[in-house]
């Protein structure tokens, strides 16, 4: 029993997987022509831009990070503190 929750669990995992990459894709190349834009962006810039939430410009960064596609460094921003700061990695 337990054998076969674990396959469903697994299946309906890859299955919401695989839509949230169908959904980001397009995200994904609006956000790289913005970084093409500009030179360093914060996720709030990128979030008002593209429409989105901050929560999400932010994952979305996050993993273009990941992958080496953008760099990542601190930036102190008035009202903010510090936040992440992203450029286009060349």
């Amino acid at each position: 029993m337990l054998v076969a929750l674990d396959a469903k669990n697994s299946k309906r995992a890859e299955t919401e997987k695989a839509k949230r990459a169908e959904t980001d894709a397009p995200l994904f190349v609006a956000l790289n022509d913005y970084l093409a834009c500009h030179e360093l962006v914060i996720a709030s810039e990128v979030a008002t831009a593209l429409g989105i939430s901050t929560s999400k410009a932010s994952a979305l960064l996050r993993k273009l990070a990941t992958n080496g596609t953008v760099t990542v460094c601190d930036v102190k921003v008035k009202g903010k503190g510090t936040v992440k700061g992203y450029a286009l990695a060349h």
